[in-house]
């Protein structure tokens, strides 16, 4: 496989395990730096996890599907390699080193004093389709989102009005 430059330039970000806002016309390569963050995260160990979130419950479904069709690996009992969480559905959500989850329900994780253990195990987190999500939720629980993770992360979008906005953030 060819890789065009913004592709090396994310697997590299990924690589040093630091945090990219990737805003990329549709079918430029952000899936496919998202797949390799998750692959990442397998190899490197059977504790670690990824957060994949998407902007509505319809596409949780979609992407855990994916996942577990590209992926697989053997995992220690009471281990799966994808989850998924959303209001209506759960499914291994806590047991898995892929959790894909809505951003609500992201929330709730990250806030709840029982499952701190959990929250210091992940390694990466995927924001997809960040430029649908401030329709929804609204930019201050993004915000909090933002603040509240102690890990690297992507942002991938097709569409962002300004990105120095994401990229400044904390400064």
């Amino acid at each position: 496989m060819v890789l065009c430059t913004l592709q090396r330039e994310l697997l590299d970000v990924v690589d040093k395990n630091e945090s990219a806002v990737i805003v990329a016309p549709t079918s430029s390569g952000k899936t496919y730096a998202s797949y390799y963050c998750m692959e990442k995260v397998l190899r490197e160990s059977d504790d670690g996890v990824v957060v994949y979130v998407a902007p509505a419950k319809a596409v949780v479904g979609q992407v855990a599907a994916s996942v577990q069709n590209r992926f697989t690996k053997r995992l220690p009992a009471g281990r799966t390699l994808c989850g998924a969480f959303t209001r209506d559905y759960r499914h291994n959500a806590l047991n898995s080193q892929v959790l894909i989850t809505v951003p609500e329900c992201f929330e709730i994780l990250l806030l709840a004093p029982h499952r701190q253990k959990w929250v210091k195990r992940i390694r990466y987190v995927i924001f997809d389709e960040v430029h649908y999500l401030g329709r929804e939720v609204g930019v201050k629980f993004w915000e909090l989102l933002f603040v509240i993770i102690r890990c690297p992360f992507l942002i991938l979008s097709a569409t962002i009005d300004n990105p120095d906005l994401l990229t400044n953030y904390g400064d």
